[in-house]
């Protein structure tokens, strides 16, 4: 937070430098009145589900790192590429997913696939981008709630 500095009046006299008084700690400007957002308006909460998603399931989220070309022809890219199973969450789809804890963990397509996504129909795979090996291991397995429009949902 930026704390604006003192405003001071030119006709002020400074004190010289080796003044004693001078040396002496400077007082401090109070500190700005914080804006504080109300607890139950989830328009200001940045992980609040907006209302017009629904949940669709909770599924284990694991994490990629191989790029290249998807099962849709896309090209593999960070935050918008995620691995399913086709038969149960459409190609194309757009998806939102929050953390067991109400966290927004981002908002992909499901444009790929994977053979644990096709033998494991509660497994989805986010792309975390080439190089992000380590990331990925840090992300390990997760529970998220995915969450789409009312829309895709009755296209399933």
């Amino acid at each position: 937070t930026l704390v604006p500095l003192p405003q001071t009046d030119e006709k002020e006299a400074v004190a010289p430098a080796d003044d004693p008084a001078a040396k002496e700690a400077p007082e401090e400007a109070p500190a700005p009145e914080e804006a504080v957002a109300p607890e139950d308006d989830a328009a200001g909460d940045p992980n609040a589900v907006p209302d017009d998603l629904e949940l669709l399931d909770t599924f284990l989220a694991t994490a990629y790192c191989q790029t290249g070309t998807t099962a849709t022809g896309t090209y593999t890219t960070v935050g918008r590429t995620l691995a399913v199973n086709p038969y149960v969450i459409p190609y194309g789809t757009e998806v939102w997913l929050y953390l067991g804890d109400g966290t927004f963990a981002g908002d992909f397509i499901a444009e790929d696939t994977g053979s644990n996504m096709l033998a494991n129909s509660n497994v989805i795979d986010i792309y975390m981008g080439e190089g992000s090996y380590h990331d990925c291991i840090l992300w390990g397995a997760q529970h998220v709630n995915l969450y789409t429009t009312p829309a895709e949902n009755a296209a399933e």
